[in-house]
């Protein structure tokens, strides 16, 4: 999942996430996460790839053959 810093891809990787592991305090990801779990009958592998314009970069090499959302957040500070 990639996306803008402090867009929320962290916090939407956590509400998917099973209850019993969704306690998790969220920070800010370096570089990036990768992560499995199950929900329901659905099996998720997720890479969760730092905002950050220094990691931007990883996102094209880390990208080929995955299915990628991207979150857009509209902040004024980014416009």
């Amino acid at each position: 999942m990639v996306g803008l810093d402090n867009s929320g891809k962290s916090t939407i990787i956590q509400c998917i996430k099973p209850k019993k592991s969704n306690m998790e305090v969220i920070v800010p990801t370096v570089g990036y996460n990768f992560d499995q779990f199950s929900k329901g009958n659905i099996e998720f592998s997720v890479m969760d790839m730092s905002g950050s314009d220094k990691y931007r970069d990883l996102w094209i090499d880390s990208a080929n053959g995955c299915n990628v959302t991207f979150i857009d957040e509209q902040r004024e500070s980014y416009l």
